[in-house]
């Protein structure tokens, strides 16, 4: 049991990877990809480290949680 996210943890014991970032992407009709993004240390790039398949209703109340812990970064402000 992962006791971050209070759910089972299936297949093992995987490895633990961190995410620096997180992006919302429409899929179709109410579903959406919530993807959390890190930056590889070797080539400087941005990987997928976790993509969840969400409902509209699912992604709001995600989206207010992070919008009171997480800063905001437009694509303009990245270098």
């Amino acid at each position: 049991m992962d006791r971050r996210v209070l759910c089972p943890v299936v297949g093992g014991d995987p490895p633990v990877l961190e995410a620096e970032a997180f992006r919302i992407v429409e899929e179709v009709g109410d579903a959406f990809f919530l993807d959390f993004l890190a930056r590889c240390q070797k080539t400087a790039r941005v990987v997928l480290v976790l993509r969840v398949r969400v409902q509209r209703e699912t992604l709001e109340a995600v989206r207010d949680r992070l919008d009171t812990d997480v800063l905001k970064f437009t694509s303009q402000m990245v270098h």
